[in-house]
């Protein structure tokens, strides 16, 4: 029986935001975590090689088991504004309750009988830790781990997930003390730009308007009086009549099923929301493809390929204020093949050119493309 066992220690780097946080033993689950390894395996080594170890011939799952268990001490964590894990903004119940994540090491026990398989497995655990998130939030670097004992240097790191994804370049930087603060106000410029304590305009909306000379669903939500006039640093700051077609670009790095817009810097709680739909259904809500991994004091960044799905699809917005319309994402065509890596090579300069700067949170620190 122990030859069919591998036994492995994850390092944890970031809190997994877990549903029951207070449960004791709390930590990451077969459920999520084994659905994961299947596809990583299958993509790796293909379907053909691997049908005849799956559990059920039309499934996926393989034929092993895995078991987690926390090692030694775990904390809990509270997620939220004023913490060290501030860029997530949900409460629960009435407000007053934090969300929480565990922090701590955990053991990892795989017993699988299949000598092939197992020694697939071992020999590709630990990419697949380095390449994988786990728990809510997972694209914005929550629930990192690594295997213990697998030591790899910030350039095998990079190029481990610039393989995984197909991407150009990795993109990497210093947490700090909170590299989470770190993440926020990165991937709120990357986004949609940040008007809190200092401003910078979205660099998606300004790499499409420079150099594809497409304009934004921002500029026309506001110019239509769909969402409120710019208030505060960024008054006046969008042009009455863009000259480049509206388009609905922020859909390019994730959707959701709402906007938020402040209505008063003085009472952020103030907002108008802007609701959104899928003209034809299907798609309701899909993940960035940037993800980000924070590994000991190093936040890394990569572009997975972006859904096929998204291109040239039409969404509905609505408004409180009354009345809305649709916009449609920019076409493949229109952005071309490389747009994912273009932008973020844009981002990365316009980031280290002044933008970092302007805010407390990334003041020191400098993004090393690899």
């Amino acid at each position: 029986m122990s030859n069919m066992i591998l036994n492995y220690e994850l390092k944890c780097h970031s809190p997994l935001i877990h549903f029951q946080p207070d449960q004791p033993g709390a930590t990451l689950r077969a459920t999520e975590v084994k659905p994961k390894l299947d596809r990583f395996l299958k993509k790796r080594y293909g379907d053909t090689i691997l049908k005849e170890w799956k559990m059920d011939p039309d499934k996926d799952a393989l034929r092993y088991k895995m078991h987690f268990k926390v090692k030694g001490r775990q904390e809990i964590v509270e997620l939220g504004m004023r913490t060290d894990y501030e860029i997530f903004y949900g409460n629960m119940g009435d407000g007053t309750v934090r969300k929480k994540g565990v922090l701590g090491n955990v053991s990892l026990q795989i017993i699988c009988a299949i000598p092939e398989l197992r020694k697939l497995i071992d020999e590709s655990i630990a990419e697949f830790f380095v390449v994988t998130n786990f728990g809510t939030m997972q694209n914005k670097g929550f629930g990192s781990y690594t295997v213990v004992g697998k030591n790899l240097s910030p350039n095998e790191l990079a190029g481990i997930l610039k393989a995984e994804y197909g991407a150009q370049k990795c993109y990497m930087f210093q947490g700090g003390e909170k590299p989470f603060a770190r993440i926020k106000t990165v991937y709120g410029m990357i986004k949609s730009g940040v008007n809190f304590r200092n401003y910078q305009r979205s660099l998606l909306f300004l790499f499409l308007h420079q150099h594809k000379k497409i304009g934004n669903e921002k500029a026309w939500l506001k110019q239509n009086g769909y969402a409120p006039s710019d208030v505060g640093q960024n008054a006046g700051r969008y042009p009455k009549n863009d000259p480049h077609p509206s388009y609905y670009v922020r859909a390019l790095l994730g959707i959701g099923d709402h906007i938020d817009f402040i209505n008063d810097l003085n009472n952020r709680g103030n907002k108008t929301t802007v609701s959104i739909k899928c003209d034809r259904g299907g798609i309701e809500r899909l993940h960035s493809p940037i993800l980000f991994k924070v590994i000991e004091n190093n936040v890394y960044y990569v572009a997975q390929r972006i859904d096929e799905r998204i291109y040239g699809t039409t969404f509905r917005f609505s408004s409180p204020r009354g009345g809305g319309g649709s916009l449609t994402v920019p076409t493949k065509e229109e952005l071309g093949e490389a747009f994912i890596d273009e932008f973020l090579a844009y981002c990365e300069k316009e980031l280290n050119g002044g933008a970092l700067g302007k805010f407390r949170d990334t003041q020191n620190i400098r993004i090393q493309g690899v």
